[in-house]
């Protein structure tokens, strides 16, 4: 176990840049409240919690 595996993510963003995926899931880590979510054009994020849908963000 590192020394930074505990640690909160502060930027939020999918660096990947295919066409072929419709849909990503972030992995395992937690994401620390008041953190950036950067959505890039053609992006959309859905965030949920729990199985239930906490808020879909469409604009870059």
């Amino acid at each position: 176990m590192g020394l930074f595996d505990k640690q909160f993510a502060n930027v939020v963003e999918w660096e990947e840049y295919r066409d072929d995926v419709i849909f990503w899931k972030w992995t395992n880590r937690e994401i620390k409240k008041g953190s950036r979510l950067i959505v890039r054009p053609g992006q959309d994020a859905i965030f949920m919690y729990n199985g239930v849908m906490e808020g879909i963000f469409k604009e870059e």
